[in-house]
């Protein structure tokens, strides 16, 4: 299986706050982050990329999400929340000002953000979740009192928060969930076209190809297959290259 692991560049914030109002008791958790956020790779998040905010129950942790962004431990964490990452005034891309109202009573556990990394392309979001990245604040108490938590970009802890970064776990079964390259063939405009078999609509997968058989560290991300819904056949269209000889391998993560 194959994993991605990056971490935000840049300040992360979460804030609680509560504040007086016409509902006693009731208080605001505020998430946002400053900004820029980046992949671990350098690269600017791209626009569209998508923060969730969950809560977690007292004694419990952040369990993770799969590759489709669903949360592993449905009954102690819970989405209550989501934004999608804009350019600001300033040029920073980074996770907008989202208030969550909740009772303190009803949710005395803690708040995180959860960016999740979609890329299909250097320019285009809304793939499988490639991993994340989640950074937990407590909420204050209080009628009135603010606290600020966050974390710098080696995802160390500040001001109370705990951070912590990990890989979103497969959903595949290594022993019977193994895709195969089925077919080959070049299309008229000098395409490679790839049919895989065996593959599955929660799995993620990625086509990698080198002009050196026995050497994949130099390996090209050749394509991702998408929209998979069903067990069954996928093709990967992989674009024409000026490369004579190219072998191909396909992954599932």
């Amino acid at each position: 299986m194959k994993q991605l692991m990056f971490l935000i560049s840049g300040m992360m914030l979460v804030a609680a706050s509560a504040f007086a109002s016409n509902v006693e008791n009731l208080a605001a958790m505020e998430f946002y982050t400053s900004g820029p956020d980046t992949y671990t790779d350098g690269s600017a998040v791209i626009p569209g990329e998508t923060y969730l905010f969950v809560y977690v129950k007292p004694g419990a942790e952040f369990g993770g999400v799969n590759t489709q962004g669903k949360l592993l431990d449905k009954d102690n964490n819970a989405i209550v929340g989501s934004a999608q990452a804009f350019v600001d005034s300033k040029g920073n891309i980074r996770c907008p000002f989202t208030q969550f109202s909740y009772q303190p009573s009803e949710y005395p556990g803690t708040f995180c953000i959860v960016l999740l990394d979609t890329r299909v392309s250097t320019t285009a979001v809304g793939g499988f979740v490639d991993a994340y990245q989640v950074t937990v604040a407590t909420a204050a108490g209080g009628a009135i009192s603010r606290t600020v938590a966050s974390a710098d970009a080696a995802g160390n802890a500040i001001g109370g928060a705990t951070a912590a970064g990990a890989v979103t776990k497969s959903l595949l079964n290594p022993e019977t969930d193994i895709p195969a390259l089925s077919g080959i063939k070049t299309d008229a405009n000098g395409n490679t076209v790839l049919e895989v078999e065996n593959v599955r609509g929660f799995g993620a997968y990625a086509v990698e190809a080198t002009d050196t058989l026995g050497d994949w560290s130099k390996a090209d991300n050749a394509g991702t297959i998408t929209n998979v819904n069903v067990k069954g056949k996928a093709t990967v269209t992989v674009p024409a290259s000026t490369t004579k000889v190219r072998f191909f391998k396909v992954i599932g993560k």
